[in-house]
C-alpha cells in the first residue's frame, strides 16, 4: 500500500508527521485517546471522537505554503557577505542533507543567483592578487612589464566583473532547467523556481574542485549527493526516483547512442531494412 500526503499527495512513510515535500502536517493526536489520526479525519477511528470541520480538500487548497525557518540557509541570513558564503558552502559539503532539508522552498532568483557571484568574486578577487604578486616580484627581480601587457590584464579584471554575474545568472537558470527537467521525468512536483534555489546553493561545493589531484573527482561526487538529497527532500523523491533523476543523463545519451548504433548498422546494410 503506498501512503500519500493529504496535503500535496506525495507518497510517504506511515511514520511520518510531516510530509517532507510540502512540510505540512499529516498526523495529529486525538485529545480523547491520545492516538495519531490523519488531519483529515473527521473523526477518531481508535474511539469516535469527532474533530469538527475538515480542512478543505487539496483540489481547492490554496498552493502549500512551505514552512521553513527564517535564516534557515546562512547566506539568506544577514551577518556578514563572506562567513554566510563560507558557512552555505561547507554545509553543502558535509551536510548535504541538511541544507536540502532546510533549504527554502519560497523566494525570487536574487539571493541564489547573489551567491553564485560572490563565489566568482572572490575568486576572481583570489586570481587578482596573485596576478600583482607576481607582478610585484617580476619588478623587485628587474624584470620590466611591458605597458601592454599591465594594461591588459587590467582590462580582463574589469570586464570579468559583470561578465561574471552573466555568466552566473546563465548558469542558474541553464543548469537549473536541466535538472528540473530531469526531477520531472522522475515525477518531481517542485516549481523550477526552487530547483534553481537548489543547484545555485550547491555550487559553492565547487571549491572541492580545487584540491590538487583528486578535486575532479571530489567535486563530482560532491555534486551527486547534493542532487540526490534536493531530490529527495525538495522534490519529495523517493530513493529509487532521485537516483533514477540523477542518472537521468546518462540513461538518455546511452540511449540516443544505441538508436545511433542501430542506425548506423541499418545504413551499412548490417541489418534488413
Amino acid at each position: 500500500m503506498i501512503f500519500r500526503c493529504p496535503h500535496c499527495r506525495m507518497p510517504v512513510q506511515p511514520t511520518d508527521r510531516a510530509c517532507p515535500s510540502c512540510a505540512q502536517e499529516m498526523l495529529r493526536y486525538c485529545p480523547t485517546c491520545n492516538e495519531l489520526v490523519s488531519v483529515r479525519a473527521q473523526e477518531c477511528k481508535y474511539c469516535g471522537h469527532e474533530f469538527g470541520t475538515v480542512p478543505e480538500s487539496p483540489r481547492t487548497q490554496p498552493e502549500i505554503v512551505f514552512l521553513e525557518p527564517a535564516g534557515s540557509i546562512a547566506w539568506e541570513s544577514k551577518r556578514g557577505v563572506f562567513s554566510r558564503w563560507w558557512r552555505t558552502a561547507l554545509q553543502s559539503i558535509f551536510r548535504p542533507r541538511r541544507l536540502m532539508k532546510n533549504l527554502p522552498r519560497e523566494g525570487g532568483f536574487a539571493k541564489p543567483i547573489a551567491f553564485i557571484y560572490a563565489g566568482f568574486a572572490q575568486a576572481l578577487l583570489v586570481a587578482t592578487i596573485l596576478l600583482a604578486v607576481g607582478g610585484f616580484a617580476a619588478a623587485v627581480s628587474g624584470e620590466r612589464l611591458p605597458p601592454e601587457k599591465i594594461l591588459t590584464g587590467l582590462l580582463i579584471v574589469v570586464a570579468a566583473i559583470p561578465l561574471g554575474y552573466v555568466g552566473s545568472v546563465l548558469y542558474a537558470f541553464g543548469v537549473g532547467a536541466f535538472w528540473h527537467l530531469m526531477a520531472k521525468l522522475a515525477g518531481g512536483r517542485a516549481p523550477y523556481r526552487t530547483t534553481v534555489r537548489m543547484v545555485a546553493y550547491s555550487w559553492g561545493a565547487s571549491v572541492v574542485g580545487f584540491v590538487p589531484w583528486i578535486g575532479s573527482i571530489l567535486d563530482c561526487i560532491v555534486h551527486a549527493r547534493l542532487l540526490y538529497f534536493g531530490f529527495r527532500y525538495v522534490h519529495g523523491l523517493s530513493r529509487g526516483r532521485a537516483v533514477l533523476a540523477l542518472f537521468m543523463p546518462a540513461l538518455i545519451l546511452l540511449g540516443f547512442l544505441g538508436v545511433a548504433l542501430v542506425v548506423a548498422a541499418i545504413a551499412g546494410g548490417h541489418f534488413p531494412k
